[in-house]
C-alpha cells in the first residue's frame, strides 16, 4: 500500500544529538508524521531513543560499491551518499522529504510547500541565492583584471570533478541548490539521473558535495524541472532575526515570515556545543545573541509556532 510522505535524515553516532533534536522538533508539531533515520553507526542507547520517538531506523549498506570505496567506509558519509538514492530506500512512500541532521523544524509550513512542488514531479528545493547576499558569485581576475573567471560553488566542484566542458560551462554563474532540505516524488525522473551523475562526480570529485552537484547538473544542465521555495523553508545563513515576543526565528526582511526550517550550515562550534551563540537582531534591530540549537530555543513550548500546521 502506497503511503504519503516520509521525512528522512541520517548520520553517525557523533551526529546523533543533532538528529535527536530534529526528531523532537518534528514530533512537537506532528506526533505521528512518518520519520526515518539512516543509521550511520548509532549505539544501543541511541537506537532505544529512536524507538521512544517512534522513529524508523533504516539499516543499510552503501548505495554503490563505488561510493563505499570513495568514502573509504567512513560511516559519517553514508547518509550523504544515499541522498540521490532515497527512492530505493523508501519505495512505499509517494514522496521523500530530506532534512539535514543539523536542521530542525520550527513550524510545519515548509511541509505542504515541499509536497506541492514534488507532487508535480518537480524537485522542491531552496536556492542559496537570496535577497540578503550583496555578492552571490566571486570572480577570479586574470590579466590585470581585464578577464574574469566566475568562482561559484557548482562551477568549482564541477571543475574539481573533471566533468565534461559542456557541463562545467553550464554550471558557471548558477546558484547552488541547497541539498539540506528537498523533496521529490518517487516517480520523478530526477532520481535515476542524480544517481548517475553522483557516480560520475565521485570518480574524481569530493564525496561530500557530490549529491548537491548532481542535483545542479540534473536541474541546470539536463533541464529536469525544479521549484525553488522561499528562504524561510531552509534558512541557513546570515543575517538572522529573532522575534522575542513570539519566540520565533523569522525571515530577516519584511514580511518577517517565521522560519520553518532552521539550518545550522557552517555552524561547526554550535553543532558541537549547543550553548554557542551567534549575533543577530530582534524586531527593533537591537543586537542580541542566540543559539540556533533546538535544545536552546526558548520557543519549544510556543503554542503559536506549534499551531502553524497547514496539513
Amino acid at each position: 500500500m502506497t503511503k504519503g510522505f516520509v521525512i528522512v535524515s541520517g548520520g553517525d553516532h557523533g551526529y546523533f544529538p543533532l538528529l535527536e533534536e530534529l526528531c523532537l522538533s518534528v514530533r512537537r508539531l506532528d506526533p505521528e508524521a512518518p520519520l526515518a533515520l539512516i543509521n550511520g553507526g548509532f549505539d544501543e542507547a541511541q537506537l532505544n531513543r529512536c524507538a521512544e520517538l517512534s522513529v524508523q531506523v533504516t539499516e543499510t549498506k552503501w548505495p554503490t560499491v563505488f561510493s563505499e570505496a570513495k568514502c573509504e567506509g567512513q560511516l559519517r558519509l553514508l547518509s550523504n551518499m544515499w541522498k540521490p538514492h532515497l527512492n530505493r530506500l523508501f519505495p512505499d512512500y509517494e514522496t521523500v522529504i530530506w532534512i539535514d541532521g543539523d536542521a530542525w523544524l520550527q513550524t510545519w509550513d515548509v511541509i505542504p510547500l515541499l509536497l506541492s512542488a514534488s507532487n508535480k514531479k518537480k524537485l522542491a528545493i531552496v536556492s542559496q541565492a537570496n535577497r540578503y547576499e550583496a555578492q552571490t558569485i566571486s570572480m577570479r581576475w586574470l590579466f590585470r583584471k581585464h578577464v574574469g573567471q566566475p568562482r561559484n560553488i557548482l562551477l568549482k566542484n564541477a571543475i574539481k570533478a573533471r566533468l565534461p566542458s559542456s557541463i562545467v560551462d553550464s554550471m558557471a554563474l548558477r546558484a547552488t541548490l541547497n541539498a539540506g532540505v528537498y523533496a521529490l516524488h518517487r516517480d520523478a525522473p530526477h532520481w535515476a539521473r542524480m544517481q548517475y551523475w553522483q557516480d560520475e562526480c565521485l570518480k574524481r570529485g569530493r564525496p561530500f558535495t557530490s549529491d548537491q552537484l548532481a542535483m545542479g547538473i540534473v536541474c541546470y544542465h539536463e533541464g529536469l524541472p525544479h521549484e525553488t521555495l522561499p528562504e524561510w523553508c531552509n534558512y541557513h545563513s546570515d543575517p538572522w532575526r529573532y522575534d522575542t515576543e513570539r519566540n520565533l526565528f523569522v525571515d530577516y526582511g519584511p514580511p518577517y515570515e517565521p522560519v520553518s526550517v532552521v539550518h545550522m550550515a557552517g555552524q561547526d562550534e554550535m553543532r558541537r556545543v549547543p550553548a554557542t551563540t551567534i549575533d543577530m537582531v530582534d524586531m527593533n534591530d537591537k543586537p542580541i545573541k542566540m543559539s540556533l540549537r533546538y535544545s536552546e530555543w526558548p520557543g519549544r513550548e510556543n503554542s503559536e509556532a506549534a499551531s502553524r500546521r497547514m496539513v
